[in-house]
Order: structure tokens, then C-alpha cells, then sequence
């Protein structure tokens, strides 16, 4: 039996639903936004189930302005079906603003992917 696990708290936002059914990059104003968190807990020989898609800078970028459409950098492309992301409640076009209590909105992707990484028990 493997008694070795990783976890990470991840907070996120979801775009719920927009009028006439357009895309909430396209009309923002009117989108409903779900803001939550979860833990994602796996076994040490499985991946969270996720892949991660966004800015690829070193370091934060201030420049940034998140805004109700695109409110952080990093955004999860997709999710496993079945797997430990989705168990948790993550879908694909989530956009990551936490991570393991730090806030991720203007952090580059590596950053974030090794903060995820690092999440200990």
C-alpha cells in the first residue's frame, strides 16, 4: 500500500452562464461568476488530472489587470474525467487565483505549476 500523497488547495473562478449565451470574454457584464476552493489530494504515482494553459513569464506580471472575463493568467485547458481535478469540482476553462493560499492572478505559469507541485500533506 503507498502512504506517500501530494496535496494542493486550489481556489477558483468559474464563468457560470452569459446572456444569449456568448462567451464571457465577449460579454463579461452579464456573466455569473462561481468563486470557490478545493483540495486536491493524489497518491504519489498519479497526476492531479489537469493541464494548466496560460502566461509563461519568470516572474509576476504586473502589468496585468484582471478583469471579469479574463480574472487570472492561468486557466485549466482540461480536466481528466473521472480524475482527481474533477472528483474535486475543477472543469476545464476554470481560471486558477490561489494556490496553497497564495494568490496566483498576475503569477507566470511555471510559478504556479511548481507551487502546485509543492503542496505538501
Amino acid at each position: 500500500m503507498n502512504l506517500h500523497s501530494a496535496r494542493a488547495s486550489v481556489a477558483m473562478l468559474r464563468m457560470m452562464g452569459c446572456a444569449n449565451g456568448r462567451s464571457a470574454r465577449l460579454l463579461h457584464s452579464d456573466c455569473v461568476v462561481d468563486e470557490k476552493t478545493v483540495v486536491l489530494q493524489k497518491k504519489e504515482n498519479e497526476g492531479f488530472g489537469f493541464v494548466l494553459r496560460g502566461a509563461k513569464a519568470q516572474t509576476p506580471i504586473e502589468e496585468f489587470t484582471p478583469t471579469p472575463a479574463f480574472p487570472a493568467l492561468q486557466y485549466l485547458e482540461s480536466v481528466d474525467e473521472g480524475g482527481v481535478a474533477w472528483r474535486a469540482g475543477l472543469r476545464m476553462g476554470d481560471f486558477l487565483i490561489e494556490v496553497n493560499g497564495q494568490n496566483v492572478v498576475k503569477v507566470g505559469h511555471r510559478q504556479v505549476v511548481n507551487m502546485i507541485r509543492q503542496g505538501g500533506n
